[in-house]
């Protein structure tokens, strides 16, 4: 018999229509799971394109998933997050599209001119679909913007070696098999 947990997990994959939408419904799924899990205090964004602000849209950015809420002692810190749920060669190694980087860029620049007395983190939530939500790394939008072009086909993209020792890694029960 299936747990609730992982049931309602079905439920959220089986309303999106394209593979990207399921993996973007299953990254937020585990995320505010994770959230839940650590006791963070966190705000999850509405996804709406018509809703994005001009002066964002200006910036070539995009909106993230969610905004946690910093520590106390982090005050005039922005955390934003975008949740993820990608294979990943056995947690070894992911990559992104450097246009979508280029996005996450502007966001950044966009919030650091709309509050410049704050420094601004854009950082991603990894769930390894070979984990099946068991497993989470964190990564910076910062470690993207060290590494080279490379080319997926005809496509830019940087790739992040996760096994590098980089990156935290945590495992994490997030519902039960």
């Amino acid at each position: 018999m299936m747990s609730k947990n992982k049931f309602d997990m079905y439920a959220v994959l089986s309303k999106p229509k394209s593979e990207p939408e399921k993996a973007g419904k299953a990254g937020e799924y585990f995320a505010e799971q994770l959230f839940k899990l650590k006791g963070w205090n966190y705000e999850k964004l509405p996804q709406n394109i018509l809703e994005l602000p001009k002066l964002l849209k200006a910036f070539g950015g995009k909106r993230p998933d969610y905004i946690i809420e910093a520590k106390p002692e982090c005050e005039n810190t922005i955390i934003v997050v975008d949740a993820k749920y990608h294979s990943t060669e056995n947690c070894s190694k992911w990559y992104m599209e450097n246009d979508e980087i280029i996005k996450y860029n502007g966001l950044k620049k966009y919030l650091e001119d709309q509050y410049s007395n704050y420094v601004v983190y854009v950082l991603f939530i990894l769930f390894p679909k070979e984990s099946n939500g068991n497993k989470v790394i964190f990564v910076s939008l910062s470690d993207f913007n060290e590494i080279e072009i490379s080319y997926k086909g005809t496509t830019p993209i940087k790739k992040i070696n996760l096994s590098s020792g980089d990156f935290l890694v945590e495992d994490c029960i997030l519902y039960k098999q």
